[in-house]
């Protein structure tokens, strides 16, 4: 390098320096193996819910469901029945992009989350 080419040197090294920083945070995902808690209510209270996965719990309820970092086929089937009430299924879907209710997704990065979450339903009870 010419003497002259050394007064951008540390301008160079420092926007490189920069650029590989923000690289690792933008871009990042939550490591394999990720769960997420995904909080289920219903109208009434105290339904049954069956998730596709195995699990299952009463209403309120929170369950918590792996959620793989670059696989959109996270996905499940809930179902809900209480007595007295047709039964219903809802499908808990993988979204791409910043976690629920973050304003910006730098810290986080940008993965695949369940929706809806919470997931809030009314049941069809009576005649």
């Amino acid at each position: 390098m010419a003497p002259a080419d050394w007064h951008a040197f540390p301008t160079a090294a420092l926007a490189m320096g920069a650029a590989l920083l923000l690289a690792g945070c933008v871009g990042s995902t939550p490591p394999a193996g990720r769960t997420e808690m995904v909080t289920i209510a219903s109208e009434p209270p105290g339904a049954t819910v069956q998730i596709s996965d195995g699990s299952g719990c009463t209403t309120p309820c929170t369950a918590n469901l792996a959620v793989a970092p670059d696989d959109r086929d996270s996905a499940y089937v809930v179902r809900l029945q209480a007595p007295g009430c047709q039964p219903l299924y809802v499908g808990l879907v993988p979204y791409y992009g910043p976690p629920p209710h973050a304003a910006i997704s730098i810290p986080y990065g940008t993965a695949y989350y369940l929706r809806p979450n919470p997931l809030q339903v009314r049941l069809a009870c009576g005649s």
